[in-house]
């Protein structure tokens, strides 16, 4: 059986490093020792960073970084294209150029492999049985690794692989399994404030849930979308290029096709829900002459009728929004009595939130 390591993002680089050094230093993974070479592999969620930080690592090591993805990879782009060599009586393989790599690295080099998608590279193809050859005898068909270079592996877990087959279990008992996962403040840390990420992004990121960092399952439609690292990066580059400019910049574009442009890219990059919740937020920034929770506390308790109606419609929009976000069928009373107060347009923000929360459920018979 083999045992998981869990470590934090931060913690999984400073682990890369330190096994880099070692084999630097000739403390592991020495050319007489092939049984017992360490080779890591990072489990973790899509976009939660395994790339991202093999990169870091390679360059703070100076070493060269190969990147080959197996999830599309084929038997012949592991192992090879068959042909007949008959000069010297057996069969010789024609491999791609980064494989080649891999066999001919620049001598005076380390070189670091970092294999990703391993859970979605075929089984029953070659590939697997080619990685194993890697790993487990450092040669594939009659070609010897050469000692500079070094592997890392990288998959999604099982609830992330969205259909990949998985790894086989000799070739994950030759790794060193380690699960990663994010933590809010060292995200915030290393990636967002060191990037110089906008203020108000790393404003929410300060205050917003650990789900809405990184999310523990994808979704199941074909473009679902949910938070992790990477698309936090897009999120920011989305909120970056639609902040509002000069006529000269923009162009035609309006101020509000700008907020809407903002919107989808959003959505697109963490779904519609963190998309909603960033935006409230925004607008919460925006009225802090208004106690908006404490306006959605008074209407839970039942206090509808009389609870504070801001002037700003942006204000409403965001308690319309909370609402239809929180209410169920027992609460649902006395909610409207707060909602019923509000501009027609924005009791249809409420009852747009409802219906999208509640789906075919027919909450109009709620009252």
């Amino acid at each position: 059986m083999t045992h998981m390591n869990t470590m934090t993002m931060r913690n999984v680089t400073q682990f890369i490093l330190y096994w880099m050094r070692s084999i630097v230093d000739g403390l592991i993974n020495t050319p007489d020792n092939l049984d017992g070479y360490l080779v890591p592999l990072l489990i973790g969620a899509p976009g939660i960073g395994k790339t991202a930080i093999t990169r870091i690592a390679a360059k703070m090591m100076d070493w060269d970084l190969l990147l080959i993805h197996l999830g599309t990879a084929d038997g012949g782009d592991v192992q090879g294209l068959p042909f007949p060599d008959p000069e010297n009586e057996r069969i010789a393989y024609l491999m791609g150029d980064q494989l080649n790599s891999i066999f001919n690295p620049p001598p005076d080099r380390m070189t670091l492999c970092f294999f990703d998608d391993v859970h979605g590279a075929d089984r029953h193809n070659g590939v697997q049985a080619g990685l194993m050859q890697f790993l487990h005898a450092r040669e594939l068909n009659g070609r010897k690794v050469p000692d500079n270079v070094h592997f890392i592996l990288a998959a999604n877990g099982r609830e992330h692989s969205s259909g990949g087959q998985g790894m086989n279990g000799p070739l994950k008992e030759r790794c060193l399994p380690i699960n990663c996962v994010v933590d809010r403040m060292e995200f915030i840390e290393d990636v967002a404030e060191k990037n110089m990420w906008h203020p108000d992004i790393v404003s929410y990121l300060n205050t917003c849930d650990h789900e809405y960092i990184s999310s523990p399952t994808i979704g199941q439609g074909e473009f679902d979308r949910t938070p992790n690292p990477r698309g936090w990066a897009h999120i920011n580059d989305a909120y970056r290029m639609t902040m509002p400019r000069t006529p000269v910049e923009k162009g035609d574009l309006s101020d509000n096709a700008l907020l809407s442009m903002r919107k989808k890219m959003i959505a697109a990059a963490g779904g519609d829900d963190l998309c909603h919740n960033f935006h409230c937020w925004l607008e919460e920034q925006k009225h802090v002459d208004y106690d908006i929770k404490g306006i959605v506390t008074q209407v839970y308790k039942g206090k509808g009728d009389k609870a504070e109606l801001p002037d700003a419609e942006d204000a409403l929009w965001v308690i319309g929004t909370l609402l239809g976000k929180s209410v169920t069928k027992d609460s649902y009373a006395r909610f409207r009595k707060y909602v019923d107060r509000m501009p027609e347009h924005l009791i249809q923000v409420f009852e747009s939130v409802l219906t999208t929360r509640t789906g075919n459920e027919d909450w109009k018979a709620w009252a």
